[in-house]
């Protein structure tokens, strides 16, 4: 059997969760500088405690949202299996045999949220918001993942499960 040729689909993230995530990033660092801004840098002890647990804050928001800002999910098709990553950290492979169809899923945004999400009715999505890519295991599950193109996604995979089978 000749093997196929391994693809790869990514979806950034989309603009309204980055521009929530700025907006995230902003109101911490406000609520941690305008206090200290409004009463001063110093404790009424004389120490600068409040100061640096007031940064320490705002710089641990920064650091655990800056990466998701730039974050992705990833449609792998390789010679025998589907993986999908989101996150760079969630992921799950997928053997062509195990899917039973592939299509077009419902457009996503910050109601779903962004990651892997237990959507209900034996869904789980990895998602970064936007369009979709509906995936129907032969066990009746159904995993969803984010996809700037999932029309393209949907032909080449329901082509690979027509070869497989």
């Amino acid at each position: 059997m000749p093997t196929l040729q391994e693809h790869s689909y990514v979806a950034p993230l989309t603009k309204k969760f980055k521009l929530f995530l700025c907006g995230v990033i902003v109101f911490v660092l406000l609520s941690v500088a305008l206090p200290i801004m409004i009463f001063g840098p110093v404790d009424k002890d004389g120490t600068y405690q409040g100061l640096f647990i007031s940064a320490l804050v705002g710089a641990s928001v920064a650091l655990v949202i800056i990466p998701m800002i730039f974050s992705s999910t990833r449609i792998d098709l390789l010679d025998t299996s589907l993986k999908i990553t989101t996150m760079k950290f969630f992921s799950k492979e997928l053997p062509y045999s195990e899917i039973e169809k592939a299509e077009v899923g419902p457009e996503t945004g910050l109601a779903q949220g962004a990651g892997l999400r237990i959507m209900g009715g034996g869904n789980t999505g990895y998602l970064t918001g936007g369009p979709t890519v509906t995936f129907t295991l032969t066990n009746g599950s159904r995993v969803t993942a984010s996809a700037t193109n999932p029309e393209q996604v949907v032909a080449e995979l329901n082509s690979r499960i027509g070869a497989v089978a």
